[in-house]
């Protein structure tokens, strides 16, 4: 079966009704699987052995349905060893976590869209909740070629814009008040430039064999990283991350709507965006959404406040011309992973969102995560998700107050803020505030 039939046949809703029962019969369990599912243990053994006749359905749905959010989290998981890795100089080793990283937020994704990857048989399920399983994939094949099935289908790449958030709407909300994006002859070309603006449009099979290259090849060449830069560019993303209550990824949905207008406005018109035409298409979204143009996002729609493209989308996009770069410069990679995770983490926080589980529930889980890797010293800790920045924003503040020359090399940087260091790697954290936990 075609990779594009699957991805244009798929659907959540089996998911979103197999979540809701994992919300009634586990969580209030602290588990995700019940102890009879017969996925729960030897998957891959067994559902090489299923056929569409002979699959558990309830179990195989569940099992997806908890793996929309435990792939999303260990997706930020392998993000943290990559970010760890680089900053104790092992460049093949960040590449080989950081393209997994990719991997399960992709996996996670398509997990919501009804598609569960497994080894070499996978299954997915249609919008009569009717489950097929399918071979002739590896899981990475099935995640690339479904990935770029995913790009080129523009239905699937409006529901993107449902998981973001804007000033309470979400992006969609504001396309569709531009008045362009419902014109068949823009929808599909623009969504479709925009994802690869984006870099969402992604390398996987590119990083994929530099992965093979990195984890199976002897390292005859080893690149030294500049640590001060890295540690720098490491700050810049974690200040792009800030979640405030309302919400979890403020400051980067508004970098990914701005771009988004950008592109919706320059394709419909032909024209640069900017001057006073430009600025009557912004004022005409903002009066049909009833925002005031008084606010601070109008100026910075406009690029009249913080004008640059956020790091993460200029580095995303730096290796296109050679792939091969991130061998001395891996940044592309993780920060493809970082756009992809945000994506997956606005698939699980809706996944949630769609359901009746109250989000209190689900502190034996990431209390449990905190604990295990070190975001918190006990448990119950009695902080709300969002309070996990603190030691980010702390150690932000403790190395950007450092004399030029404290990160020369790592075995003294280590020595002289080692504590912050080991909170910068932590991007794990982003991920439960991200979920809206």
């Amino acid at each position: 079966m075609q990779i594009s039939t699957i991805m244009s046949n798929c659907s959540g809703i089996a998911i979103q009704q197999a979540f809701e029962r994992v919300v009634r019969n586990q969580i209030p369990n602290k588990r995700w699987l019940g102890p009879r599912n017969y996925y729960r243990r030897d998957t891959v053994r067994r559902m090489d052995a299923e056929t569409t006749v002979t699959y558990r359905k309830r179990q195989v749905e569940e099992y997806i349905a908890g793996s929309v959010i435990i792939h999303s989290s260990d997706g930020w998981g392998y993000l943290t060893r990559s970010i760890d890795c680089l900053l104790n100089g092992d460049i093949p080793s960040a590449i080989h976590f950081a393209y997994y990283a990719e991997l399960r937020s992709a996996m996670s994704l398509m997990a919501y869209d009804g598609v569960g990857v497994f080894n070499r048989k996978h299954i997915y399920f249609d919008a009569l909740r009717n489950g097929t399983v399918f071979g002739g994939y590896t899981t990475h094949s099935a995640v690339d070629k479904g990935m770029k099935a995913f790009a080129n289908l523009s239905s699937k790449k409006e529901g993107i814009f449902k998981l973001l958030k804007v000033q309470n709407h979400t992006i969609a909300d504001w396309i569709r008040e531009t008045n362009v994006s419902s014109q068949s002859k823009y929808s599909a070309s623009v969504i479709n430039r925009w994802l690869k603006k984006w870099s969402i449009d992604l390398h996987l099979y590119d990083d994929q064999q530099l992965r093979n290259e990195m984890s199976y090849r002897p390292h005859f060449i080893s690149s030294p990283i500049n640590l001060q830069l890295t540690v720098n560019k490491l700050i810049d993303i974690w200040e792009l991350l800030e979640p405030t209550a309302g919400n979890r990824f403020p400051k980067l949905d508004r970098h990914l709507l701005r771009i988004g207008l950008e592109e919706i406005y320059q394709r419909n018109t032909g024209l640069y965006p900017t001057g006073s035409n430009y600025e009557t298409f912004i004022g005409n979204i903002f009066g049909r959404l009833g925002e005031p143009i008084t606010q601070l996002l109008y100026k910075f729609l406009l690029r009249q406040v913080d004008p640059n493209d956020a790091l993460l989308f200029t580095e995303a996009k730096g290796d296109r011309a050679n792939i091969h770069s991130n061998i001395s410069d891996p940044f592309p990679i993780i920060c493809r992973a970082i756009l992809l995770l945000r994506l997956s983490t606005g698939a699980a926080n809706q996944l949630i969102c769609d359901s009746t589980l109250d989000i209190e529930k689900m502190r034996f889980w990431w209390e449990d995560i905190s604990l295990h890797h070190g975001f918190t010293a006990s448990i119950p800790s009695e902080i709300d998700a969002i309070d996990l920045y603190s030691d980010i924003r702390d150690s932000i503040t403790e190395i950007s107050s450092m004399s030029a020359g404290s990160l020369l090399n790592i075995k003294d940087s280590f020595g002289n803020v080692s504590r912050s260091l080991f909170f910068i790697k932590q991007f794990q954290r982003a991920c439960i505030w991200g979920i809206g936990l």
